[in-house]
């Protein structure tokens, strides 16, 4: 009678045991559900934030830029705003972004920065915003050049502005 009671005992306990690890596993994936849930939604509300003018960046060589665009308006009296970082453990950021960098459109045309607004040209971690004058009409695509920096010749950022 006793091995019955002990056999029966062990079956309950590993019974108790299967079920509270399903149990578990439930929970768990239910939590991980909601988490890519909500991931999915930051993410949709960080694309509405930054609208089709994403943040690019190039690493090439011993610098690294990300250039972000503000919304480019129709109004000519507007300006055209790129925040641009430039990090660096090796090389001097000396650069005049008002120098070295231009935007050209579909059709090849040049457009020159008309200030910067940020940190002073040293170091190794620059922010700032490049500024230009409107284009208008609103090219479809535009290319942000900046060159010489970091020992790498020209890096082009270029956005599609119309679809």
């Amino acid at each position: 009678m006793k091995k019955i009671d002990i056999v029966l005992t062990a079956v309950v306990v590993i019974m108790v045991i299967f079920v509270g690890y399903y149990i578990f596993l439930n929970k768990s994936n239910n939590k991980n559900k909601n988490l890519s849930v909500e991931k999915l939604e930051n993410q949709k509300s960080d694309i509405k934030k930054e609208g089709i003018l994403k943040t690019q960046e190039n690493g090439e060589g011993p610098v690294t830029i990300a250039v972000t665009p503000e919304d480019f308006p129709e109004e000519k009296d507007k300006l055209w705003k790129f925040e641009v970082l430039l990090n660096t453990h090796s090389v001097e950021l000396n650069y005049d972004l008002t120098q070295i960098s231009a935007l050209v459109d579909e059709n090849g045309n040049e457009y020159k920065p008309t200030a910067w607004e940020g940190d002073p040209p040293s170091g190794h971690h620059r922010t700032g915003i490049l500024i230009f004058n409107s284009i208008s009409p609103k090219p479809d695509s535009i290319t942000l050049k900046i060159k010489g920096v970091g020992d790498v010749a020209e890096r082009d950022f270029v956005w599609q502005l119309k679809d």
